[in-house]
């Protein structure tokens, strides 16, 4: 501690100890000092006596990195001497040397790949039936089903065209028609691009009737005068006599009818092949026929109506013009 901080009168004054003094007596100063603070307890130890003393632990060389020992280079192993190929094994490579090769089809490359791989996908479940059977079996059913709601809708859709654009079936009634047609024959008819014409069956509708329609035959389009001799049955287009095959009796009915008669433009003079007991055109009722009443031509009958004895006569079954058998 320096001078200058010790404060040595205050000391002096607390201890009465002059310490500045030149007469000053060590021992004896030794001696004040120890009564002062008193003698010191050598039976106590100190704390440097308690303080145990370390013990530098040996030193240690760090561990080292292990390496491995990289091992020693092999040896390429020797090769063993060429031998010579036989005279026969030259020839097999020259022989497959010259073979064609065969041109690759991607589609036959495609489907040899496919069925590679689905023989090695393909694996059994727990019923023991292989998954590639269950699919395709599934897959079979709904294509049945789908081919079959295609059949139905096409026959439909057919149908409808047919009906609508080509014509359609309507029912016989009465026996103004016979021996061509029968009551209840089940006919078809058509109206594509028609124009009537001298011979032609025909379904119409008049205003005297209304929704019923009647099946007639036409004689005289426009043009043409028609005359009928009731006496003998004959009938005349432009006076000329003209050959009906096709009737069951001869026309021996006048009706209203006064001839000659010529049909103007756009009408037609229609009766019935079974001319005595057909209401057409000879009758007032009926009388010329607009050619806009026609609803269309009949084609043939598809179902043949039951006879006088209830018997079908399934040999009418086709087209109505057909030539009468003798």
């Amino acid at each position: 501690m320096d001078d200058k901080e010790f404060d040595y009168d205050l000391f002096e004054i607390e201890y009465g100890v002059n310490l500045r003094g030149d007469d000053i007596d060590l021992d004896e100063l030794l001696k004040e000092v120890n009564d002062i603070i008193g003698e010191p307890d050598e039976t106590m130890p100190s704390a440097a006596d308690e303080m145990p003393i370390p013990t530098p632990a040996p030193y240690e060389e760090p561990p080292r990195r292990q390496t491995s020992a990289r091992p020693a280079p092999k040896k390429p192993a020797a090769r063993a001497p060429k031998h010579e190929a036989s005279p026969a094994k030259r020839r097999e490579v020259k022989q497959a040397a010259r073979r064609p090769v065969r041109p690759v089809n991607p589609r036959i490359d495609a489907a040899e790949r496919f069925a590679d791989t689905e023989q090695a996908i393909e694996r059994k479940p727990d019923d023991g039936a292989p998954i590639k059977q269950q699919a395709a079996k599934k897959s079979g059913s709904i294509m049945n089903l789908f081919d079959w709601l295609q059949c139905i809708v096409s026959a439909v859709l057919v149908g409808i065209l047919v009906f609508v654009f080509v014509g359609r079936v309507i029912g016989v009634e009465g026996k103004s028609m016979l021996d061509t047609l029968q009551n209840t024959d089940r006919i078809v008819m058509s109206n594509l691009l028609y124009q009537p014409r001298y011979g032609d069956i025909v379904v119409l509708k008049t205003e005297t009737y209304g929704d019923t329609p009647l099946v007639k035959r036409v004689i005289a389009v426009a043009g043409e005068t028609i005359d009928i001799d009731f006496d003998t049955g004959d009938v005349m287009i432009d006076g000329q006599v003209i050959i009906e095959n096709y009737i069951k009796s001869a026309t021996l009915t006048r009706e209203d009818f006064e001839g000659p008669v010529t049909v103007p433009e756009g009408f037609v003079f229609v009766m019935g092949d079974n001319r005595n007991e057909s209401t057409d055109s000879r009758d007032d009722r009926v009388g010329l026929v607009d050619t806009r009443e026609i609803l269309g031509k009949v084609l043939f009958v598809i179902i043949p109506g039951p006879d006088a004895d209830g018997h079908r006569d399934w040999s009418r079954l086709g087209s109505v013009y057909r030539e009468p058998e003798a």
